[in-house]
């Protein structure tokens, strides 16, 4: 079953994106899974709570990702890791859609959730990765005016706006690389 969740998983994304979640259907979601339209309905009730498995599928590969950066031997280094986890890879896959709007201002209270849920653990590996520069002498809380929760608002805004005037993935990945660089180092 982990092998056939993968594939309509990739295709529910790969459609939702291609089409948006309007015109995405779950007619098109099974054919392109390799599964029947009753296999789909047995376990997702409709096309709402495949967009929040979806959603959390997606999370829960970018937060994979946030994981391994923490093996980061910077503080530099992790953060930036991790917020890439987040706001690259949001980057890249909203470029490829001209659905990206629509997808991330979903108002689907479930894929909501997921998305907060999701949004709030990477919130927990900064803070982690604070403490643990904190320790280490790597950041200077007083220096800059904030404490470990107000500098992890300020990196998540950060990594917000690394995509402002980026025209590619490498473009955003060097923009969110020099705030994260500004803003440790301030």
């Amino acid at each position: 079953m982990a092998k056939r969740e993968e594939a309509v998983m990739e295709a529910a994304a790969g459609l939702f994106l291609r089409h948006g979640f309007r015109k995405a259907s779950m007619d098109e979601i099974a054919r392109a899974a390799g599964v029947s339209k009753p296999t789909l309905y047995a376990h997702f009730a409709d096309k709402d709570a495949l967009f929040a498995a979806v959603c959390d599928h997606v999370g829960q590969k970018m937060l994979a990702v946030a994981a391994a950066a923490q093996e980061g031997a910077t503080l530099l280094e992790r953060v930036n890791g991790i917020l890439a986890a987040k706001f690259t890879v949001t980057f890249e896959l909203l470029r490829q859609s001209p659905y990206a709007q629509e997808l991330m201002e979903t108002q689907q209270a479930a894929a909501r959730e997921h998305i907060d849920a999701t949004t709030a653990r990477f919130e927990a590996l900064l803070l982690k990765e604070l403490e643990r520069g904190v320790k280490a002498r790597e950041v200077d809380l007083k220096a800059l005016g904030l404490d470990k929760r107000g500098l992890v608002r300020v990196l998540m805004q950060a990594g917000h706006g690394a995509s402002y005037g980026a025209v590619d993935v490498a473009a955003q990945g060097r923009q969110l690389r020099a705030l994260v660089q500004t803003i440790l180092r301030a």
